[in-house]
Parts: C-alpha cells; structure tokens; sequence
C-alpha cells in the first residue's frame, strides 16, 4: 500500500515542471483551441465507453469477447489522457500525464491486435442490403403461400361438397338399386309358394301361368343387373374418339328397328342436316339406340306416332335432338328422369336405366344432353357433342405440345 502511494506521489509530483501557459510557447488561441479539441476528445471517449457499457449490459454474450475487454480500459486510458494533457495549461502533471499516454499505448496496440483475427468474420456478414431484399422476397413468398393456402382451402371444401353430394347421391342410388332388386325376388319367392301348393293341388294350368310369371321376373331381374353393369362399365372404358356421321348411324339405327317401328306404326323422319361429330362410334350409336327407342316406347301414345331426329347447329358444339309426339313430360319430372331406375310410367316394359346411360356417355365425351317438353306437346332430347372441327383443333394443339413421356 507504501508502494502505491509513493507511486502515486511521485507521478504527481509537478516539481521543476511549469504550466504551459507560462512557458510562452503557445498563443492563447492556440492553448484554447488544444484545451478544446482534448476535451473534446475526452467526452467522445466517455461517451463511446458509456455505449459500449450499455450493449454489454444488453447483451451477456459480449463480455466474453477478448476485443470489448480491451476497449473499455482503451477509451477511460484515451480520456484520462485527454484530459490531462488539457491540464497542463494549469497543472503541470507531466509525469502523470506520460503513464496515461503509456497505458493508452499500450492498449491500443493490444486492440490492434486482437482486431485483426475478426477481420474474416467481419468479412462472413452479409450485406444488409441483400438481407433487406432476402426479408422482402421471404415476405412476398409468405403471402404467396397464404393465397395457394386459401385457393387450396376453397379447392378442399368445393371437393368436400361434391364428396357429399357423390356419397349421398349413391346411397339413393343403392337404395333404388336395392328396392328395384328386391322386387322381382319378392315377386318369385310369393310365385314359387303358390307353384308349390298348385303341385300339391295338382293345379297343372295355374303352375304354369305361376312359372311364367316367375320367368319374367327373373329376366327383369337379369335386365336390371346387364343395365348395371352396362353403367359401370361406361366409367372404366376409354373412348376411341374420332370423325363420326350422325346421318349414316342414325339411318342404321333406323333400318334396324324398323320391325318394331313398323309394328308400332311409328314414322321415323331423319333430318338431312345431321352433322359430323367428334365421339366413339359405338358408344354414340347406344346413345341414339336407348333415345329412339325411349320415344318409340313412352312418346308414340297417339293416333299418329311420329319421331323425327335433327339437328341445330352452335358456335362450337353440334346439337342433335330426337323429337316424338307423344304426352309429353312435365317440366317438374325433367330432371328425374335421367336418374337410374327412375320411370314415371309403371304401364310400360324397362329398367329405367337407358336414359341415365345416355347422360353418362354423353358426359364422357364431354356433352350434355337435356329435355324440352310440356304435357301434351310431346319431348325433345337434346344431346351436344364437340364438332369435328373441336377435335382436329384439339389434335392440332397436341401436336404443337407434346406431352412428354414418362420416365
């Protein structure tokens, strides 16, 4: 402690030293302006050691780094040194003066040193620039992502409603399926007691009207089951699509039901205008077949039975229609009777199955088809088809735009 203070004493000690005011060697603006440019200096220093002071205190991790260690005491050395140099205008702490320009040395050398090893690092930063076009390209995919997660929301519960409304149109569809199933069964199993008791009664003739009627229950059993299949079957085929005359299939599908025509005293009329439509040859024909042969069956109720097919072109789309001057349908049944198994007539023969196959044919070759009638005006079944002219655009732009095959 001896030590210190005697340390101290002599570095204080100002003997044989005089002010530098006194020494003459300086004007007065001179002195002044080197008394405010130290002090100055003096208060830069204290300021930077405060800051450097609050961002350790902010952050803990700063302590441990060797180059904050060394700035600390550099800046309080610069400081004192400032301050003592302003001083010797007055006191003339020369000794003093010199141990702080040591220290002050000292330590800027230490710091120049320990700066060097974090020049890499320094270098490693990144430019805020590039950050500051990073936070903007991450802000402007955050917002992209937000709108696909919103159109994807929309897509899921657009999806989720046509889930429900498939799931529920499929339970009507079982249930009619099973309730149309499960009558010519009833049916045969009453018919088949009564063939029993007719043989134990040895009731020959009413056997035989009792097998009859189990025979037709059975085939309508069997129609309704091809029908099935036939509908199934629709979704899983693949259409050959190509170049089809309407006027020639429906002249063929004429010639063969001109038996039953002719026994119905029905006139079929086929239009000269019928166009050339885009379709499966085979599947179109069935359509044309269950359409003529529905009219011919529920349209031809009158003294003159007539069914005419023709056409009335579109902008893009050939429409064919099939016309019969029959009843007719009243608007509120329009939309059921294209449902499977739906008939509003139990006094005719069928399935009520031909007109739900035409709509999902129709919609495989992406048409629709649709009815105009009022009661007693007869119907028209309306069926569009791309035209031709859709199907070689449609080959054309595959053409240009292949699709590339599969790895």
């Amino acid at each position: 402690m001896d030590d210190i203070v005697s340390f101290f004493q002599k570095v204080t000690d100002t003997t044989g030293f005089t002010p530098r005011w006194q020494g003459g060697t300086e004007s007065a603006a001179c002195g002044w302006v080197h008394i405010g440019s130290d002090l100055a200096i003096c208060l830069a220093n204290l300021l930077l050691a405060a800051a450097l002071a609050s961002f350790v205190r902010r952050r803990s991790g700063a302590r441990r780094s060797t180059i904050v260690l060394l700035l600390g005491p550099l800046l309080m050395a610069s400081a004192v040194a400032c301050l003592l140099d302003a001083s010797m205008f007055w006191w003339p702490a020369y000794r003093l003066w010199t141990v702080a320009k040591a220290a002050t040395a000292a330590l800027s050398l230490c710091v120049g040193v320990a700066v060097w090893p974090l020049i890499p690092k320094i270098l490693a930063l990144r430019d805020p620039s590039d950050l500051q076009r990073e936070i903007a390209q991450r802000r402007r995919t955050e917002l992209e992502l937000r709108q696909v997660h919103a159109q994807l929301e929309g897509v899921i519960e657009e999806r989720t409603a046509e889930l429900a409304a498939k799931n529920e149109e499929m339970e009507q569809f079982l249930n009619t399926v099973s309730h149309d199933l499960k009558n010519p069964i009833v049916t045969c199993l009453g018919l088949i007691g009564m063939v029993r008791q007719d043989l134990q009664a040895g009731q020959t003739a009413e056997t035989l009207d009792s097998v009859t009627r189990i025979e037709r229950s059975v085939t309508r059993m069997r129609q309704l089951i091809e029908d099935l299949l036939n509908l199934s079957r629709i979704g899983r085929v693949r259409f050959e699509l190509g170049e089809v005359s309407t006027s020639k299939m429906i002249h063929t599908i004429g010639e063969e039901l001109s038996p039953r025509l002719k026994q119905a005293g029905v006139t079929l009329e086929i239009e000269d205008n019928l166009p050339d439509v885009a379709a499966d040859e085979h599947w179109l024909t069935e359509v044309f077949e269950n359409l003529i042969t529905n009219a011919l069956k529920y349209g031809c109720d009158n003294p003159h039975p007539r069914i005419v097919v023709g056409s009335a072109p579109e902008d893009g789309e050939a429409r064919i229609f099939v016309r019969d001057n029959g009843r007719g349908i009243d608007p509120a049944h329009h939309g059921q009777i294209f449902e499977p198994f739906r008939r509003l007539r139990s006094d005719k023969e069928g399935t009520g199955m031909g007109l739900a196959i035409v709509v999902r044919i129709v919609k495989m070759h992406g048409g629709r088809v649709w009815i105009e009638s009022l009661p007693g005006q007869g119907a028209t079944f309306w069926v569009a088809l791309p035209t031709v002219t859709g199907l070689k655009l449609e080959h054309q732009r595959d053409a240009a735009h292949p699709v590339p095959a599969a790895a």
